[in-house]
């Protein structure tokens, strides 16, 4: 009885560190600059054809996205919090569909946190 109960708390610990202490799962974030572009311009060349991408991504749920001047935001949410597969894949995807546009921009960052988008 005892080692079940050890294996449910190491089971509830290893998944602990995907989910926030509220319940809100992590997501996997992506930033990429565009400096000197438009809105229109991030919007309509970095972050459609990034989503387009990432859809690809397994195990994804949902998927956010905000296009600014200069920046792009793309949110993952994933069936069960992301891992460090989930985060390889995603970079995988991603070096993929920004080889067009790297003479006008590069990536910032991917990491896991707190699901800011709606």
């Amino acid at each position: 009885m005892r080692i079940t109960h050890l294996l449910c708390a190491l089971s509830l610990f290893a998944s602990a560190g995907s989910v926030m202490a509220d319940g809100i799962p992590r997501v996997i974030r992506v930033e990429v600059s565009a400096v000197g572009a438009s809105a229109e311009r991030v919007e309509r060349d970095l972050t459609m054809p990034m989503e387009r991408a990432l859809q690809a991504v397994p195990g994804l749920a949902s998927l956010a996205a905000v296009s600014q001047e200069g920046l792009s935001v793309v949110e993952l949410k994933f069936n069960s919090g992301p891992g460090p597969q989930d985060e390889l894949a995603v970079t995988q995807v991603l070096s993929k569909a920004l080889v067009p546009m790297r003479g006008w921009a590069s990536l910032q960052r991917i990491s896991s946190a707190e699901p800011t988008l709606r």
